[in-house]
This record gives structure tokens, C-alpha cells and sequence, in this order.
């Protein structure tokens, strides 16, 4: 064996480590938390938008879900992501890890992909799962019953939730190494998804964007890419799909070249 080959496997042997010890903290007290929380969170607005008289959202249950899905997840998703690489690098969190045989791409890389597993888990698939059950079970105050959608649809859905959501945490990622102030991340990618979930006419090379798959009005008929689609209609999002895909890629990668270089 050779010294580059040792080294490549002594390497990826600690990135691994480094993802399971993240993905552990999300079978613990962690991922209980997560889990009732954001179920607790999703479940009132939802019972909110199908049984009030005055509901804050006016529409029925799953095209509620859907829209919270698409805000909820990448706002954790960024805070959390952000607490990981800037706190990581101002309480020497992340020096000490890489002192052990981890490489500073996998530690970075490993660190993000285990926070995207987790959150995925508790805050995208858990909650929408008992959505899907008790929604179509409900009885409104004034709405029609929601209507269960494909289960398939529902979870290649699902799915497109989570590519949107890594594409914020893999955009937050990039802006903490180089930036590494937590607030100022913080309000960037915030303010980033903000601007591409507003329903204005931007310009044709935004449908390259996660924008196409999550721009949505509050009012009926607006709903964002991944709700008509449940329900039924043609999905034409492709290239924001791949778009989506190539930024997250190109993203990690800005990160990761950024991170090589970072002076700890």
C-alpha cells in the first residue's frame, strides 16, 4: 500500500467518522426535540389554515404544508449550518478535529451532510408523513376535506424540498467560511431565500434557480412549483432542478477551496 494511498483511506476514514458522529446526534434527545417541535409547529399552522373560521393562511392543508416546508427547513437548515462552521472556527472546535486525521474538506463536508440528513428527517419528512395521515382524515370548519395527494408525487415532492434545502445550507456553508461572522450570514441567506420566494418577475435565468420551485403567493392560485404537482399537474421545473443541483455543487465546492485556505 502506498504512503497517498494510506493517507487517502486513513482520510476518509475520519470524514466518516466525523458524519456518524453528526447523524448520532439526531437519534438522540436532539432529534426528539427537532421532531416535536417542528411537528408541534407544522401541525398548529396547518390545523390553523383548515379549521379557523379567519385561518392565516387561505387555502387547504396541503398547499399550506408544501409552502411551510419550503421556509421552515432552510431557515434551520442556515442557522444551524452557521452555528456549525462559524462556531466551529471561533471556539476551536474545528482545529481540534482537524488535527486528528480528518481532511478540511471532509470535516466540512461530512459536518453539512450530516446536518442535512438530520434536518430532512425531523423537519421535512416526520412532520409531512403525519401531515399526510391526518390532514385527509380532518373535518374543517369551512374548507373542503383536503384531498390526499399521490403518495408518489407527494414524496418525489418531498424530495425537491430537501434539494432546496440543501441549497441554502450549502450556500450558508460557503458564506461562513469566508465571511465568519454568524449574524452577518445569518441575514444574507435569510434575506436570499426571502428574495426568491417573492412572487415578482424576475428575469429568465432565475428558473435556473431554486426560485421557480418555491416562489408562491399567500393567496389561492399561486401556489409554489411542488403543490400543483402533488395535486396532479405537469412538473416543468426540470432545469430548476438542475440548476439547483449545480449551484449546491458549486457552492460546497467555493466552501471547501475557501476552507483549504482558511488560517485556524
Amino acid at each position: 500500500m502506498t504512503v497517498e494511498t494510506g493517507s487517502f483511506r486513513t482520510g476518509l476514514n475520519g470524514s466518516w467518522g466525523v458524519f456518524r458522529g453528526e447523524l448520532r446526534r439526531w437519534f438522540g434527545w436532539r432529534g426528539v426535540f427537532h421532531i416535536v417541535v417542528w411537528s408541534a409547529v407544522i401541525a398548529w399552522i396547518l390545523f390553523a389554515s383548515v379549521f379557523s373560521s379567519a385561518p392565516i393562511f387561505d387555502g387547504l392543508g396541503f398547499e399550506t404544508l408544501v409552502n411551510l416546508l419550503s421556509v421552515i427547513p432552510p431557515i434551520v437548515g442556515i442557522a444551524l449550518v452557521t452555528a456549525a462552521v462559524c462556531g466551529g472556527y471561533h471556539n476551536g472546535e474545528t482545529a481540534w478535529v482537524i488535527g486528528k486525521p480528518v481532511p478540511r474538506a471532509g470535516q466540512l463536508l461530512a459536518t453539512i451532510t450530516g446536518l442535512w440528513a438530520g434536518i430532512v428527517a425531523t423537519t421535512i419528512v416526520v412532520p409531512a408523513l403525519i401531515a399526510y395521515w391526518w390532514l385527509p382524515n380532518s373535518d374543517p370548519y369551512r374548507f373542503v376535506i383536503p384531498q390526499t395527494p399521490p403518495i408518489g408525487r407527494y414524496l418525489m415532492a418531498l424530495g425537491g424540498l430537501s434539494l432546496v434545502l440543501a441549497f441554502f445550507m450549502a450556500f450558508a456553508a460557503l458564506l461562513s467560511v469566508v465571511v465568519r461572522r454568524r449574524s452577518a450570514v445569518l441575514v444574507v441567506s435569510i434575506w436570499a431565500l426571502m428574495m426568491l420566494r417573492i412572487p415578482i418577475a424576475y428575469a429568465e435565468w432565475f428558473d435556473f434557480t431554486p426560485a421557480r420551485l418555491i416562489r408562491t403567493d399567500i393567496l389561492p392560485g399561486g401556489w409554489a412549483e411542488y403543490t400543483e404537482y402533488i395535486h396532479g399537474a405537469v412538473f416543468d421545473a426540470g432545469s430548476a432542478v438542475w440548476g439547483t443541483l449545480g449551484l449546491t455543487a458549486l457552492f460546497l465546492a467555493g466552501a471547501v477551496l475557501a476552507f483549504r485556505r482558511l488560517e485556524l
